[in-house]
């Protein structure tokens, strides 16, 4: 009785306010990472029938992807439905010293992030040879440098935060702002489809959607994404010519790693008392209305998102079978 009068509460706001529902949204991203799987296979198909497409159109590839794949299909259930786009997604601006102390965050939370990935790395290697499923060419010149940055840095700033520090935050914000963070946050995590960068992407998850609801702006969602996937690549693009001997992840290695993530953490947290006081009366949190558990129970047993976790597994499973 709680799951369908919950349902048809749902469905009676929506008609009547035109408001994102969990409902909505969980199938928003069934739907995005069905068409991610099914886009993935058939470039998979056309480089085995052709040979290189993917290699020699990679970049071309994902950013098809960002806005076919992730873009359109949010963007078309919001229209359809007549959602407020402007009121979902916070189109409002962040302010000038959010914004600054967002990216003077971004530096040691690209690096705790990286440390979190390191324990799955460090754990997984024992299971056998972990193939490198990294599909981003790596830039060789200034120039390549811009054309990645666009692809890798501002298409997925703009498309996958108005997926999910848009319309998925504004869904779940209804069970309490801060549940909504974190849901959001692990959302994003799987999202991903690597199983060597969950953690990270759900530290980022949780802390983009932190800025967001403090700032009551998708745009600050928006830099922090931009902000971390260009320190990413310009980090990559520095370490090019630098060989790696081995790719072995020691239990050393994995010490030193955690403990400068936890030395950036500490910066991570001390600037977010800035943040907070920055942000302080920007916009009222809602609080939960329900407990961890019930929540925990709904949203694991949302035929959607069983669908998601399922093809997670599944892809995951493949993954770590590949040879």
């Amino acid at each position: 009785m709680y799951f369908l009068y919950k349902f048809l509460t749902e469905r009676i706001n929506a008609a009547v306010n035109n408001k994102v529902t969990v409902t909505g949204a969980n199938k928003v991203f069934m739907l995005v990472l069905v068409i991610n799987i099914v886009f993935s296979f058939v470039t998979e198909l056309v480089d085995i029938a052709f040979g290189k497409i993917l290699d020699d159109n990679m970049l071309l590839i994902l950013i098809m992807i960002q806005f076919y794949c992730i873009l359109f299909p949010t963007l078309f259930y919001m229209i359809r439905n007549r959602i407020n786009i402007k009121d979902a997604l916070r189109f409002n601006r962040p302010g000038l010293l959010p914004s600054f102390l967002i990216i003077l965050i971004s530096g040691p939370a690209l690096y705790a992030a990286s440390s979190l990935n390191s324990i799955v790395v460090y754990l997984l290697q024992f299971i056998g040879h972990l193939p490198d499923n990294s599909p981003i060419p790596i830039p060789q010149n200034p120039a390549e440098v811009f054309v990645t940055l666009l692809v890798i840095a501002i298409a997925p700033a703009i498309c996958e935060e108005i997926l999910h520090r848009g319309l998925l935050l504004s869904a779940y914000e209804n069970r309490g702002t801060m549940k909504a963070v974190v849901i959001t946050g692990i959302m994003f995590g799987v999202f991903h489809f690597d199983i060597n960068n969950l953690l990270g992407p759900i530290f980022l998850g949780i802390l983009f959607g932190y800025y967001v609801v403090r700032t009551n702006s998708i745009f600050a969602g928006v830099i922090a994404h931009f902000m971390n996937n260009f320190l990413a690549t310009i980090m990559q693009y520095s370490l090019k010519d630098v060989e790696k001997t081995s790719n072995y992840y020691t239990l050393q290695n994995l010490g030193y790693s955690l403990l400068f993530g936890a030395i950036c953490t500490a910066f991570v947290l001390l600037l977010l008392v800035c943040f907070k006081l920055a942000t302080e009366g920007k916009y009222k949190i809602r609080e939960s209305q329900t407990t961890v558990k019930n929540d925990v129970i709904s949203i694991i047993s949302h035929w959607p998102i069983v669908v998601s976790i399922v093809l997670y597994i599944i892809f995951i499973g493949l993954y770590l079978m590949a040879p």
